[in-house]
């Protein structure tokens, strides 16, 4: 295999990914290449490693270079890779070594497959500042080392500099020099804005330009621009034709070409651009056009050919779009979507929507006179809610609704209506001092848990609330566990102008650890108690903070007032305070009120955070009746009612358990879940029972996963045994088919 032959691009399909991966190698991709490393979650690398082999086996393998990304041979997961590839029908023509940061790694990976893999070939990805620094010595390697590749996004998190061209460009500069002085390939890191061809068109001539031969796509829409920038036109090839003719005839030494002065690195660069581009045919014509050629003529591949371009020459406009096609328009204006998708979330859920509203499911309005009696006015159908979240009845405790009164009476104002970092009204800053003191931490309050997380996670992944809020420390990736809660998942665009964004499985300590392993700074985005059921894994957390410097942001309205001798909740009651960890929790839950409250570790961060934390210090905070309402309800969490209530909640939640057991059964939790598989499945038997006067919610995907579809109910304290039983009986009876 001749490597300097197209290596224009590299397109990385996940391991676990197998439906992609004959699309991978038909993609025009110059390397298709399987990953078993950042795609795949520790607990299924050696499932990738079984799937992966079947990449290089297809048919279609033929059509690209076949590569594999193996982990980082500083842990064992890499070495792991290296036994199972050596095993394989059919080996790759590539291995990636990630993390690369000395030539020791190529000779690891190279005496590993020298048996069995005689033909493979390396290619080193240089990501960390160790391995920029020893780039030169990498590169050097030999041991079928073919190139290095930039890893932009680590190597920017790990120094803490942005990730734009300008930061990086000495990071750059020397992964091009040191590839070209050891006479290897050079790859650029990938653009990471899908759909921003206009910015991928920039960057990848700048990369061209810088000396680089290829770059990454991480996507196939990609692909096209990049074999285009980073191949010479016809017009070009055709002057390298007549520079390497002229050399010959003149014995290298320097002549005019096109009126033109050149000389040997004239010759040469035009001799490696006809080796790279246009070999000669067995009878020593050249071809005159190739498939993948690029047709904007005036477009060199390395910057040693910017002699052939005018000065200030600027990229040529993309030619017109074949019947068919998607303009560059229409391209350029679609969002990226990695972290939300609404057109697919939209087809999948919305007809279920549709098919609870015309089941009678949502839009109900009612008057009520408690939490167990409703009543739909026009019909007059009462029913009792079996999905309201005051789990300890509160909502309706007469002391919390005299609160409010008494607020609205002492205050004779609804609100201030001005930012709170102006003006906080007395009131508010009682509820703050009598809070702190009831959970033991410095609260912070706002209008919901969605204001708090909006004002408080880009300042957590810009690496601005630390201990002392004076930053320096550079961002923080940011790692939101698959089931955190919709108001933390929605903030995931936001953080990613900030910092790295990533999607951890549920509970995955594991996965969580090779993070922290891999960044220096790290924060992970979670609930405590789950809307959905289950809890944090709260004590390994914890032993990553202690180990790791781990920021912990966790929202745990569920378990707010349910938890706790005074309430603080199932995080708080299990740890002490500290400047890397942020809990918020809801007062519209247990707690009985409205708002939400972040825990903070010191008065520091409640000052930035005031200042900073934009949605936060807006001019709508806690009503101060809900103000009112929300001192009674600590009030009552001072005294021995508190217990009485949790105790209350604690022997229905027993009952229910023992009635109609769930996956949740005994965790001590009020959310339950009663699986029936089908979104239509769940919308009817939330439409039966609401019509035997119960209502309790179909929750269907995106709130659950496909398949995963179910009734969900919450437990109350101030719900009566008979209730509990009856309507276990009519679930047990709709449900005895399944």
């Amino acid at each position: 295999m001749k490597f300097t032959r197209y290596c224009r691009s590299l397109l990385s399909t996940p391991a676990m990914a197998v439906e992609r991966y004959t699309k991978s190698h038909q993609s025009g991709a110059d390397i298709a290449m399987v990953d078993l490393e950042d795609s795949v979650p520790p607990a299924r690398k050696e499932e990738a490693r079984r799937l992966a082999e079947e990449f290089f086996a297809l048919p279609s393998a033929k059509l690209a270079r076949s590569a594999v990304r193996i982990n980082t041979l500083s842990g064992p997961d890499g070495l792991r890779d290296l036994i199972a590839i050596a095993r394989y029908r059919v080996k790759p023509d590539l291995v990636l070594i990630p993390m690369a940061e000395s030539p020791r790694d190529i000779e690891i990976a190279a005496g590993a497959l020298a048996a069995d893999c005689p033909e493979t070939e390396f290619l080193a990805v240089v990501e960390t500042p160790l391995g920029i620094e020893h780039a030169p010595a990498i590169a050097a390697a030999g041991h079928r080392l073919r190139g290095l590749v930039f890893g932009s996004a680590d190597y920017a998190f790990a120094v803490g500099a942005r990730l734009s061209w300008e930061a990086l460009a000495h990071a750059r500069g020397r992964v091009v020099n040191s590839a070209r002085a050891a006479g290897v390939e050079a790859m650029d890191a990938p653009f990471f804005e899908v759909s921003d061809l206009v910015g991928l068109r920039r960057e990848a001539g700048l990369a061209r330009d810088f000396g680089f031969s290829g770059k990454i796509a991480v996507h196939p829409r990609q692909l096209a621009l990049i074999n285009e920038l980073f191949s010479p036109g016809e017009e070009l090839l055709e002057r390298a034709r007549r520079v390497v003719a002229a050399g010959l005839e003149n014995g290298r030494s320097v002549t005019v070409v096109d009126g033109v002065m050149v000389g040997m690195p004239f010759f040469e660069a035009s001799q490696r651009l006809i080796e790279q581009f246009d070999p000669p045919r067995p009878d020593g014509s050249h071809h005159t056009q190739h498939p993948h050629r690029a047709q904007h003529a005036q477009q060199a591949q390395h910057a040693q050919h910017a002699e052939y371009q005018p000065q200030g020459h600027e990229p040529t406009d993309p030619p017109e779009p074949r019947d068919g096609e998607v303009t560059m328009t229409e391209e350029s204006i679609l969002g990226p979507r990695r972290y939300r998708n609404a057109e697919a979330m939209l087809a999948s859920a919305d007809p279920v929507w549709q098919a609870a509203a015309a089941n009678g499911l949502i839009g109900i309005t009612a008057d009520s006179e408690s939490n167990n009696r409703l009543i739909v006015r026009e019909t007059g159908h009462e029913f009792a809610n079996m999905v309201s979240c005051s789990y300890l009845g509160l909502n309706n405790h007469p002391a919390v609704l005299a609160g409010a009164v008494d607020a609205l009476t002492e205050s004779r104002s609804t609100s201030l209506v001005l930012s709170t970092t102006r003006i906080r009204h007395n009131l508010l800053v009682r509820l703050e001092e009598e809070l702190g003191e009831l959970f033991g931490a410095n609260i912070l309050p706002g209008a919901s848990c969605t204001t708090l997380t909006a004002g408080i996670l880009p300042l957590i992944a810009s690496g601005h609330l630390d201990g002392t809020c004076q930053g320096g420390g550079g961002p923080r990736v940011m790692v939101f566990d698959r089931f955190c809660h919709f108001c933390m998942a929605y903030m995931k665009p936001v953080c990613a102008d900030e910092s790295l964004v990533l999607t951890c499985p549920h509970n995955d300590l594991n996965y969580l650890e090779d993070i922290c392993r891999k960044y220096p700074r790290v924060a992970y985005v979670a609930d405590g108690a789950y809307s959905m059921g289950g809890t944090a894994a709260l004590d390994g957390l914890l032993e990553l903070q202690d180990r790791y410097g781990l920021f912990l942001y966790i929202d745990d309205s569920h378990s707010l007032s349910i938890a706790g001798e005074r309430g603080e909740g199932y995080v708080r009651s299990r740890l002490e305070m500290n400047p890397l960890t942020v809990i918020t929790a809801s007062l519209g839950k247990a707690f009985g009120t409205s708002g939400g409250v972040a825990m903070l570790g010191n008065r520091e961060q409640f000052e930035f955070l005031h200042r900073h934390a934009g949605p936060i210090g807006w001019s709508q905070n806690i009503p101060l009746p809900m103000v009112g309402a929300s001192l009674a309800s600590a009030a009552i969490h001072r005294s021995p009612e508190l217990a009485d209530l949790q105790a209350k909640l604690a022997r229905n939640i027993e009952l229910f358990d023992e009635l109609l057991p769930t996956t949740f059964a005994g965790n001590g939790l009020p959310v339950r879940r009663v699986d029936v598989g089908e979104a239509e499945r769940a919308v009817k038997l939330s439409a039966q029972l609401f019509e035997r006067g119960f209502y309790s919610s179909a929750v269907f995907f995106p709130i659950v996963p496909k398949g995963e579809a179910g009734l969900r109910l919450m437990l109350r304290a101030d719900m009566d045994e008979q209730l509990i039983r009856e309507f276990a009986g009519h679930v047990k009876e709709l449900t005895a088919d399944l």
